[in-house]
């Protein structure tokens, strides 16, 4: 898939020339640019990513996660329904369960935002990337899911 640094050409459309720029120069403007344009290609929701991620550097996951927490803490109201919408191989929650999220727990570095749930009287820590907000009018329905979105195309 080409993306915004990447363009395919055919071999015949193409004529010999003197390089004007250096593969350093090149690496160092897509370094500069893979900030501002690494999302672009998810559209709109794209455009928020790049905006909450910010200047967070692009090869450091647990920045991007530390950026999401808190603008995660900053914009959600807690406590909010949610129901678990990924498959688990295993722990005490399954798809299709229903927690309340209470806050967000910590940031790992595998496993990304982690909040505070409860299932019935049971208090659990799950990854907030396998979570859907019930509420689709919820103002928390359309961050949780951008944060997902992100998560998986990180």
């Amino acid at each position: 898939m080409e993306s915004w640094n990447e363009y395919g050409f055919e071999l015949e459309w193409l004529e010999a020339a003197r390089p004007r720029d250096s593969q350093h120069d090149v690496a160092a403007m897509i370094n500069d640019r893979s900030g501002e344009f690494r999302y672009a290609h998810l559209g709109e929701e794209g455009r928020a990513m790049d905006e909450i991620l910010g200047d967070a550097d692009p090869d450091d996951e647990v920045e991007a996660f530390q950026v999401w927490a808190e603008h995660l803490s900053k914009h959600l109201t807690f406590p909010f329904a949610a129901a678990v919408s990924e498959f688990q191989e295993r722990g005490p929650l399954q798809a299709g369960d229903h927690v309340k999220v209470h806050g967000i727990e910590t940031v790992d570095d595998f496993y990304g935002v982690i909040v505070q749930v409860r299932c019935s009287r049971n208090v659990s820590y799950f990854p907030l990337c396998d979570l859907k907000v019930l509420d689709p009018s919820s103002p928390n329905h359309d961050l949780v899911q951008l944060y997902a979105v992100w998560f998986a195309n990180r």
